[in-house]
């Protein structure tokens, strides 16, 4: 079971003090948004990769059980339901939990969004989502918008298994969209038979080259965890996800580093199958605290999108040549950025790339951005940042300490 977090807190803390500024400044306009129950759902893990890197297998790993309607050119949403079947289109956007609402939002989004509803165990706890196959370099025209649909569910997701192979490690340029999201992605090798046949120095050379062409896509000096997958047929005797795990999970310290060998048998590619099973079983058990700090996460972007909005509106003229000073002050966006993070103490992450932002500001009305600065939404977001979020992590330790 779940423990209690103060989620009614925090969306009160979000409703209160940080969408008045989203709405204000369009923030929604430039990045992700929250669904009005981001707070209260499921976590959410995320799988991504080419064609062939046999994801399809993995999900049949999760669920225990073929993967029902599995498709390769559409998103696929994972949920429990007691009866297996399978909904599109506004049925998922607009339902009762109105989770994926934004996609409904995005080009194509209706047609390339599904959702399967499975009576698995794990989907008691979690929710999984595949993303259509692709190529590296691939030149077809898709109907939707991959890039924005995959960008929304990084930024929605807990945790992001990457998937390659022994085959083809290189990046089509979409997965670009999963770079601001370094910290969530666990690096998931297809070894086809390798990491069995104990082909190590083989395994090492692939990891090592995916890992080189990671660090020209990822700007975090921490290399992702890495797990080594193969075919389905070849784990252990299927287990219930979660049973038989969280007996020893449960006794274990919950400090980094805990001994796998220990509770896994000799054989070592069940060890690599325990190892996303604990992993999977850490972000369940987690997920109050990674809530709360992704909402923190969004709160300071949200105050650095503001201070960057009033640098490029400050002294705007009102009527006469604002298109000329729009070009002006679209051009000059590098200065801005390097102006907040001396002031602020920020970094260039904490940014939208300049490029997309540039692009973003051409398209936009400047008279749909404040004139002037709301001195008033931003000390409101100030006292959400200094004074309550520090007052739920209170209230969530106090919780876990009682229990």
């Amino acid at each position: 079971m779940l423990k209690k977090v103060p989620y009614r807190s925090l969306k009160d803390v979000y409703m209160d003090k940080i969408l008045p500024v989203e709405e204000k400044y369009l923030f929604r306009y430039f990045y992700p948004a929250f669904t009005g129950n981001s707070f209260e759902d499921k976590p959410m893990v995320l799988l991504v990769g080419q064609n062939s890197t046999m994801k399809r297998n993995f999900i049949k790993f999760l669920l225990r059980k073929d993967a029902p309607h599995l498709t390769s050119d559409k998103f696929m949403a994972f949920i429990h339901g007691d009866n297996e079947k399978i909904m599109y289109g506004n049925s998922i956007f607009f339902g009762q939990s109105k989770r994926f609402e934004p996609l409904s939002n995005i080009r194509g989004g209706l047609s390339y969004f599904q959702c399967c509803s499975v009576n698995a165990p794990v989907l008691e706890n979690l929710t999984i989502v595949d993303t259509p196959g692709i190529l590296c370099n691939d030149k077809r025209s898709w109907d939707c918008d991959y890039s924005a649909g995959l960008e929304w569910l990084a930024e929605q997701a807990d945790s992001i298994f990457w998937f390659f192979d022994n085959k083809n490690m290189d990046i089509p340029d979409v997965f670009r969209a999963l770079s601001p999201h370094s910290e969530k992605i666990k690096i998931t090798i297809s070894s086809h038979g390798m990491f069995i046949k104990k082909n190590e120095s083989l395994l090492m050379a692939i990891t090592g080259r995916i890992f080189w062409k990671l660090g020209k896509l990822l700007d975090d000096p921490i290399a992702p965890s890495v797990f080594y997958w193969d075919e389905c047929e070849k784990l252990s005797k299927p287990k219930e996800l979660f049973d038989d795990v969280k007996n020893e999970a449960e006794k274990l310290s919950e400090t980094e580093g805990v001994d796998l060998l220990s509770i896994c048998e000799e054989d070592e590619h069940t060890v690599e199958e325990r190892k996303i099973e604990y992993f999977l079983l850490s972000i369940v058990k987690n997920t109050e605290e990674r809530k709360i700090k992704a909402f923190v996460k969004r709160a300071e972007l949200v105050k650095t999108h503001m201070l960057f909005i009033d640098e490029v509106m400050e002294d705007f003229p009102k009527l006469c040549k604002m298109d000329t000073e729009k070009k002006v002050r679209i051009k000059l966006i590098e200065e801005v950025y390097r102006k907040i993070m001396t002031e602020q103490n920020t970094v260039k992450k904490d940014f939208l790339e300049k490029t997309r932002m540039q692009e973003k500001l051409r398209k936009l009305d400047f008279k749909s951005l404040p004139k002037k600065k709301e001195k008033e939404l931003l000390k409101k977001l100030n006292s959400a940042l200094s004074e309550d979020i520090p007052q739920l992590m209170r209230m969530l330790e106090d919780s876990t300490s009682k229990k």
